[in-house]
């Protein structure tokens, strides 16, 4: 039993260490670099789950201040 639970954490965190790789994800374009971070979960009913992310928006142009915001979806 207890082999059995310290095998599933180790597959579990070695999991959540990969997925973090991924974030945050930049998104290059002509006009500049948009970076979404990790989403958050907020909610989830039936088939529907609701989460917000923040994001970035860094122009290209010289001395271009990065913007903050957030989406939901």
């Amino acid at each position: 039993m207890i082999r059995t639970l310290l095998t599933t954490l180790t597959f579990l965190s070695a999991a959540l260490l990969a997925a973090q790789d991924q974030w945050p994800l930049e998104i290059p374009t002509e006009k500049g670099l948009l970076t979404i971070y990790q989403p958050q979960p907020e909610s989830y009913e039936g088939n529907h789950m609701s989460a917000r992310a923040a994001v970035q928006w860094k122009g290209n142009e010289p001395g271009a201040e990065p913007i903050f915001g957030a989406i939901w979806g």
